[in-house]
């Protein structure tokens, strides 16, 4: 049975995750993604009953799938949390052979750029932010490992590139060296860690933003080496009362000037695990003063 548990996972998670790279990903979220499918599927208890009552199923065939499939469904939360280490051993033999992206994606490096921005992910938020780097003449580049997106973007003539930002080859390639900013935009919270403290290690005085969902992962990423982090959920919460002051006809002054103080003062007491939270409360007072 041990054996017949160890091909199922092995088997499937081979499966998803060349699949996943088939279309485009590279190979650390394909292999997370082939090891969170790797069980049997809660759907086959109902294949296998429909079989055994056909007669494709012996009884004793029966009773060993909802052995087997039960123990891989039991095993799959420790695959999960080995799978990240699993990951990076994969991207050091990617990089060992020079692996190379999808066909069709150029990943020339921008040498030229100097006081850059470097995007990681191209989302709403990377779209929303490359837009404006690009109004207002700023240069930037994008990283990302949605194949089919680089490819279409670059057809568009945005300077996306193929690549892993937790990698340092990818990173440096990016030129991290020469640029002012590194702006995290994806929503893998370990792979948000490890670019944070890889990009730290390559440029001591690059200046890190990183978004991230929850509150709670503020005080992980500032340890890690970010300068700001933005939570969405905060920001959800100033966008939500926002609307409720617009819906009672507030005047929009007087909105964001709530929604400001509310950001400065939020933001300072959020970045407690920062070194400095205590200066910054002390600015954000008396900048307060100062106002009014």
């Amino acid at each position: 049975m041990t054996v017949l548990v160890a091909a199922v996972i092995f088997g499937k998670s081979l499966i998803a995750a060349v699949a996943a790279v088939a279309t485009g990903h590279a190979w650390r979220p394909a292999i997370l993604m082939g090891m969170a499918l790797a069980q049997v599927g809660e759907f086959s208890f109902i294949l296998s009953k429909v079989g055994k009552d056909v007669g494709l199923l012996s009884p004793e065939s029966f009773q060993l799938f909802l052995a087997v499939s039960v123990l891989t469904i039991l095993v799959t939360p420790f695959l999960i949390e080995v799978a990240p280490r699993i990951a990076r051993r994969a991207e050091a033999i990617q990089r060992l052979h020079h692996w190379t992206g999808p066909s069709g994606i150029s990943e020339e490096p921008p040498v030229s750029l100097r006081d850059h921005t470097i995007i990681a992910g191209y989302g709403i938020n990377g779209r929303n932010l490359a837009q404006v780097l690009r109004e207002t003449e700023i240069p930037f580049v994008v990283v990302e490992m949605d194949g089919d997106a680089v490819r279409r973007e670059q057809n568009k003539g945005v300077p996306i590139h193929f690549g892993d930002v937790t990698s340092p080859q990818t990173l440096r390639r990016l030129g991290i060296q020469d640029a002012r900013a590194l702006v995290l935009a994806i929503s893998d919270p370990s792979a948000t860690r490890r670019a944070i403290k890889v990009a730290r290690q390559l440029n001591t005085k690059i200046h890190i933003i990183s978004r991230t969902r929850y509150l709670r992962e503020i005080d992980d990423l500032l340890a890690s080496g970010a300068d700001q982090v933005v939570p969405e959920e905060f920001e959800t919460s100033i966008e939500i009362f926002c609307l409720v002051l617009q819906d009672y006809r507030v005047p929009p002054g007087i909105i964001a000037e709530k929604a400001e103080r509310i950001r400065r003062e939020g933001y300072a007491v959020l970045r407690r695990g920062h070194p400095r939270w205590k200066e910054i409360v002390t600015e954000r007072i008396d900048e307060r003063y100062v106002d009014d």
